[in-house]
């Protein structure tokens, strides 16, 4: 964990050299990193927001004039907050969740503290009650975004909660592209000879995931990406599709490539992208629903085994 802080160390450092010293860098993370080791000391001008167990031994301060006591007597729990509806009861709040706004739960507390992770740094606990989301066009299916209750501690004791809700929304959404990126993509199960190349592959591959739009002969790129491919293999991705939105995007982009701020971005309809494909020989093109924003399409599409041909 050590490795953690000295990496927001420098993190906070570069975003200086660049001039930030003035913005607060807020952190998001998951519940392993809720510990003394970045919690307890601060960090200047950094706030570090992460889940925290159900069952964590938290208290209140002394907010009486009983002299001699930090704490407020007795210990609580996150989960002892969802369940006393009286005492706390829920607020709401719009999040953006991919292409939607969803409306969820929670419930802001603070004068928090925790002994076993922070010492006597005040905190703040957030707790979003269980979230259940379906995409528009998914009946039947299964929800595109399922939570269990989420409890979030967080040093940041000004920042409307709202944000801090979303920020850890967010989070979770660059968690499932991680997940979907190894699974489905297969991002670090490549065999390199070159040791810099252990760091440049992923990111070479994450670049090609979605790099169609910027392709000066689309067709001739899938071609090539289908006999690269070996038979059975699955072609997988995410492409900007600016041909389904109503903005003049192909006159912008003229004028800002005339200005050398753009790189050249074909402009084509999502079904126009499933054509190209299936022209390049690629059978079972399809767009699956994974949240995204109107103008992306998420496509899959295989390529025929011998025993199909």
């Amino acid at each position: 964990m050590a490795a953690s802080r000295e990496a927001i160390f420098t993190l906070r450092k570069a975003l200086d050299k660049q001039g930030a010293t003035d913005q607060i860098l807020s952190v998001i993370l998951d519940g392993s990193f809720a510990n003394r080791t970045l919690l307890a000391e601060p960090i200047e001008r950094t706030h570090i927001t992460c889940r925290c167990r159900r069952n964590a031994r938290l208290r209140f301060g002394n907010t009486t004039a009983q002299p001699g006591r930090f704490y407020a007597p007795g210990t609580f729990s996150p989960e002892s907050i969802r369940t006393d509806h009286a005492a706390y009861p829920y607020a709401e709040a719009s999040i953006r969740l991919t292409a939607s706004s969803i409306t969820v739960r929670y419930k802001d507390i603070g004068n928090v503290y925790w002994p076993g992770a922070a010492r006597r740094r005040p905190l703040r606990l957030l707790m979003v009650a269980q979230t259940h989301h379906k995409s528009k066009g998914t009946k039947g299916q299964a929800p595109t975004f399922d939570s269990d209750t989420y409890h979030i501690i967080t040093t940041d004791l000004e920042r409307p909660a709202h944000e801090i809700i979303q920020a850890a929304f967010d989070r979770w959404q660059i968690e499932v592209a991680h997940r979907e990126q190894k699974t489905v993509f297969g991002i670090g199960d490549a065999q390199v000879r070159n040791a810099q190349s252990v760091q440049r592959q992923p990111a070479f591959a994450v670049a090609c995931y979605s790099l169609l739009h910027l392709a000066g002969d689309r067709s001739g790129m899938l071609a090539h990406a289908h006999r690269l491919l070996k038979p059975g293999g699955r072609f997988i991705s995410s492409t900007l599709c600016l041909g389904e939105s109503w903005a003049p995007y192909g006159l912008l982009l003229g004028v800002m490539r005339r200005l050398g701020k753009a790189p050249h971005v074909s402009i084509f309809t999502k079904e126009t992208l499933l054509a190209d494909i299936r022209q390049a020989g690629f059978e079972n093109v399809h767009e699956v629903d994974v949240g995204a924003i109107s103008t992306v399409a998420f496509i899959s599409a295989e390529k025929k085994t011998k025993q199909q041909r």
